[in-house]
């Protein structure tokens, strides 16, 4: 039985039009991966073991949207 994840994204992110869906998913996802870090002292910086996995589970089948997903939460204010 899988354990089931849940997060609050605040109001402001889910509405916003700067948005797009897979960068929102890309989001949770690395908030989900965040939050799995065991520990009490959580680091900002983390390594994705495996960024396929990633791209699969969000379905992006190329690495440059991957990487454009990630620059457009990057400069996203």
């Amino acid at each position: 039985m899988t354990k089931e994840f849940k997060i609050q994204v605040p109001q402001s992110i889910v509405r916003s039009n700067d948005i797009s869906d897979k960068d929102f998913v890309l989001l949770t996802k690395l908030i989900q991966l965040y939050q799995s870090q065991s520990g009490i002292n959580k680091n900002l910086t983390f390594t994705i073991v495996s960024y396929k996995k990633l791209m699969n589970f969000i379905n992006m089948g190329d690495r440059r949207t991957f990487a454009a997903c990630l620059k457009s939460l990057f400069s996203w204010k």
